[in-house]
């Protein structure tokens, strides 16, 4: 049977019935990557400014997270004119896991880490936390931490502060160390959850 011959058999055969194919679907696949409970290091971009550039740069970067900088300021230095955080600024947001939670963390020690009550790594500043009302981004977490760090040591530092040692009192941690993994803890890690890293450089001679 040749097959022209065979396919005006099938044909017969199917002419008779009321089978029909059925269109097939596609389910769109949502990927989600989840980093744990652990903050992402990033290496941060290398720069085109020279030696008198960088100077020009840390002149105009906030110097109370200063104690460990050893590049000098310029003489007419200025504080009030300052408009850069930092070497690196780091944005994580989150969905929290509670609320009330949240807020509690907020009243007991946000104005302590701002007049720097609770010792933090040289180089190292919280900038705050912030409720997101308004966001065209609506899967990157409800609020947002921002710190601010003097180059990858600091960052290197911070990290540590979060990390187990038996120096450092009953909990293994320092104060500090210990408000660093409560903020982990509140950060929803579930499939769905709002999540997000920014992370930030001064523009100025940056190349990625």
């Amino acid at each position: 049977m040749t097959g022209a011959r065979k396919f005006a058999a099938l044909r017969e055969m199917l002419a008779g019935t009321t089978a029909r194919l059925e269109m097939p679907t596609v389910d769109v696949v949502v990927p989600v990557i989840r980093s744990g409970d652990q903050m992402l290091i990033r290496q941060p971009g290398e720069d085109l400014l020279t030696q008198a550039q960088r100077r020009r740069l840390r002149n105009r970067q906030d110097p109370s997270d200063s104690s460990d900088d050893n590049d000098a300021r310029d003489p007419v230095f200025e504080p009030q004119r300052t408009v850069l955080l930092g070497d690196i600024v780091v944005e994580f947001g989150f969905d929290p896991t509670g609320e009330r939670d949240l807020q509690d963390l907020l009243e007991d020690y946000e104005d302590r880490l701002a007049r720097g009550d609770v010792p933090m790594p040289p180089g190292v500043r919280y900038r705050g936390t912030y409720a997101v009302y308004s966001s065209s981004e609506k899967s990157a977490g409800k609020y947002r931490t921002v710190w601010s760090f003097k180059g990858k040591a600091a960052l290197q530092r911070m990290m540590a502060e979060g990390e187990a040692d038996s120096r450092q009192g009953a909990l293994g941690v320092t104060e500090f160390g210990a408000i660093v993994r409560r903020l982990r803890v509140l950060a929803d890690t579930r499939p769905g959850a709002g999540r997000s890293q920014n992370w930030y450089q001064p523009a100025w001679g940056f190349r990625r």
